[in-house]
């Protein structure tokens, strides 16, 4: 099984990586390997089993070709869509033994998605061996329900780029209310009177038409609330990741 954390800058991914690895481990005894996709990625204590900025990082191709962070993110990922032959390479030698593996992807999440490395990236690792997606969502993004709707879309967005499985979870889960967010989630009805009593003026009508989107997609109503601080809900993300892989599964 290859699992990859995606998710907007900030929702958790690393911790939620990190956290996954050590759980798996000791709770079912798996070998795990971790794998650090983000060129950009600062101020991580933790080892993995490898590290993309081996290959190129943010910070040195802003200091060696005086580009901005931006910039010098985009060239990055280029590089190592060009390159990525020598990861695969890599790759192959750390499934051997690997029960799970766990791929931390680039914080600007519209940089992996939106960029054409993202897709062209995943497709190389379903190649390799079956693989999911888990779309963290930021308690930030679920302070209103239009919000909730706003991260929903970019879920089902994330899915039509990257094209497998996607499981939904909100990181940080202590910080939501999650009996609401629930039945938002779950009732698109409720979802949709909830919006109409925000002040977002002639915005409704969008909003509406993402809860129409939202309730004609099922596996966006599935939703695991994690916390890496806890480790409440691995569980139930770890059954629904074992799923996507079972022929008999379901994500709906």
């Amino acid at each position: 099984m290859q699992v990859v954390l995606l998710g907007t800058a900030g929702s958790g991914k690393t911790s939620l990586t990190i956290t996954l690895q050590q759980w798996l481990k000791e709770k079912y005894g798996f070998s795990v390997r971790v794998i650090n996709l983000d060129p950009g990625a600062e101020n991580v204590t933790y080892t993995f089993d490898y590290d993309i900025r081996r290959m190129v990082s943010v910070r040195d191709l802003m200091i060696k070709e005086n580009l901005g962070p931006n910039g010098a993110t985009l060239k990055a990922m280029e590089i190592i869509q060009r390159r990525f032959s020598e990861v695969e390479v890599v790759l192959s030698r750390l499934q051997e033994g690997a029960d799970v593996i766990i791929y931390d992807t680039p914080g600007q999440m519209e940089v992996f998605v939106f960029h054409p490395s993202g897709p062209f990236i995943l497709n190389k690792l379903r190649k390799i061996r079956s693989t999911v997606g888990v779309f963290l969502i930021d308690p930030w993004l679920l302070n209103s329900p239009s919000g909730l709707a706003a991260a929903l879309l970019l879920s089902v967005i994330t899915k039509l780029r990257m094209s497998v499985p996607i499981v939904l979870v909100v990181s940080k889960s202590d910080l939501v209310n999650k009996s609401f967010v629930s039945k938002l989630v779950s009732e698109p009805d409720f979802l949709a009177k909830e919006i109409e009593k925000e002040d977002i003026g002639t915005l409704k009508d969008v909003a509406s038409e993402l809860v129409k989107l939202i309730a004609n997609v099922p596996w966006v109503q599935r939703l695991i609330f994690t916390s890496a601080l806890s480790k409440d809900g691995l569980d139930e993300l770890y059954s629904l990741l074992h799923e996507a892989f079972c022929t008999c599964g379901d994500l709906t």
